[in-house]
């Protein structure tokens, strides 16, 4: 099965599950960090600060999907539940709320707590795509995240022109061009126009709340230099996604520049309990502490961050 289908579910399961109340859900790029790693389950468990563990396999023949899901206890290893899902492809969305409620459920047997999945309004819109845009966003999306930007681009224009009311891939798309923006292939001008014009086909709708608020707090905050409206998006994205450490790092960069760091301060540490192995999360302390002149706790930050990855260019260029 293609490693950007499996890739792209693993990060909807991860968005799904942060939609728990009350559970902290470690976030893609710490996840992926341990992706097709031998390392000692009990070792995983204590580096990410986490009691349980899920993983598993998909496999796709034709149009049929099956995800076998295992949740595992990270200190004794014990199996605590596993389940079996079958859907037909166009109803992926629902293969993947159901892993989730699945999960939740087991926890809730095993801790004792009740755990209720929230901010599933926006289902109706994502089964409302077309299954090869969504297919197309999973590719897009993929891309991204590898910094391949021509072919994360073609992805996500054919995945909206199969279906223009697809949320998911509007998102993406807007992020594209935040990308683009950032490493200078447009103006901020032209960047950030291009974001607004690319957000303002979701407004509409509230089903797209989550998906939104991020990208729409960048714009007020890089772009507009509206800092009530940016904050107020900034606080409502963690809000609806209480688990999207990107929305902690942006919202501590927001926060720094209003010379506000002690807010900064917590916000980073939230973000870096759900990122423990980010080194994006670890540069963004690092400049909290770089403009506090604590240097010495500055550089340690920095060099976290190259452990995790020696070739990042971001942390190499401080």
């Amino acid at each position: 099965i293609p490693e950007y289908f499996t890739d792209g579910l693993t990060e909807e399961l991860i968005t799904t599950l942060g939609r728990v109340d009350g559970m902290r859900v470690i976030g893609r790029k710490s996840s992926f960090y341990y992706k097709d790693s031998n390392e000692d389950l009990r070792i995983i468990g204590a580096t990410l600060g986490v009691r349980y563990a899920v993983e598993g396999c998909v496999r796709k023949e034709g149009r049929s999907v099956r995800i076998t899901a295992h949740l595992l206890d990270t200190a004794s290893r014990f199996q605590v539940w596993s389940g079996t899902f079958d859907r037909d492809f166009e109803n992926i969305i629902d293969l993947q709320d159901d892993v989730a409620v699945s999960i939740s459920r087991a926890l809730q047997t095993t801790l004792g707590r009740p755990f209720t999945v929230t901010g599933r309004a926006d289902r109706s819109l994502a089964q409302s795509a077309n299954p090869e845009a969504y297919r197309l966003y999973l590719m897009g999306q993929y891309h991204l995240h590898r910094y391949d930007f021509p072919k994360a681009y073609a992805h996500l224009q054919e995945a909206i022109a199969l279906d223009p009311h697809f949320a998911p891939a509007q998102v993406a798309m807007a992020g594209w061009y935040g990308a683009m923006t950032f490493f200078g292939a447009f103006t901020p001008r032209e960047g950030y126009a291009k974001i607004a014009d690319q957000l303002a086909l979701l407004q509409g709708s509230d089903r797209t709340r989550e998906g939104l608020y991020r990208p729409l707090a960048e714009m007020h905050y890089y772009f507009d230099w509206d800092w009530p409206k940016a904050e107020a998006a900034f606080e409502k994205a963690i809000e609806v996604m209480p688990n999207d450490a990107h929305s902690y790092q942006l919202y501590a960069w927001y926060l720094m520049a209003m010379g506000r760091y002690e807010e900064a301060e917590t916000v980073i540490n939230q973000g870096l309990r759900l990122e423990p192995l980010s080194p994006a999360m670890y540069l963004t302390a690092s400049n909290l502490f770089y403009f506090l002149n604590m240097h010495e706790k500055a550089i340690r930050l920095n060099q976290e961050a190259l452990e995790l990855n020696p070739e990042d260019p971001l942390a190499l260029s401080q």
